[in-house]
């Protein structure tokens, strides 16, 4: 018995094959006529756009349920989310961070050659000059990025926390 394949292209009724077209059986050896191909790629192809647009209905997202952006979607410190639980401020985690890996080199008190490499006028005495440095220190050392402190640096929790200050704004307790 043969395949409905090989019905198809021998166009024969030996062998169990049943395949007619509007004048009866199709001669052994004819090719099927182009009008014959074209209805059932015609039906095949119009099923399969009808499938896939089903298919799609239930994977499309409802802008109303857009995840927040996490930590790791940041590529810059106005990204970065807020945790509203934050109770980081200045006094307990900013100022003993800067004094421990940034005031080293970023301090106005020290003269060009005990800056290590850092540029005059990048310095962060205080909590407005942090502020406004906010999104260069983000970038360079806070969450994912690394390029601060160039030797040894804090550990990633720290880095972690430097970035929920930043990104709530480095409050502080007495403002």
């Amino acid at each position: 018995m043969r395949s409905l394949l090989e019905c198809d292209v021998s166009h024969s009724t030996e062998g169990g094959c049943s395949k007619q077209n509007d004048s009866g059986p199709l001669p052994k050896g004819r090719p099927k006529a182009p009008s014959d191909l074209r209805v059932g790629t015609s039906r095949y192809l119009v099923l399969s756009v009808f499938g896939l647009a089903l298919g799609s209905l239930g994977c499309t997202a409802d802008e109303s349920e857009t995840e927040e952006p996490t930590i790791a979607d940041a590529t810059k410190l106005s990204e970065r989310p807020c945790p509203e639980d934050s109770i980081l401020s200045y006094e307990n985690f900013g100022e003993p961070f800067l004094l421990s890996w940034c005031n080293g080199c970023h301090s106005s008190v020290l003269p060009e050659g005990e800056r290590q490499g850092a540029p005059l006028g990048s310095d962060f005495d205080d909590l407005a000059m942090v502020r406004e440095a906010g999104a260069r220190i983000w970038a360079r050392s806070a969450d994912h990025n690394r390029q601060m402190p160039p030797l040894a640096g804090p550990e990633d929790e720290e880095r972690t926390r430097l970035g929920e200050w930043l990104s709530c704004g480095a409050p502080s307790e007495v403002e």
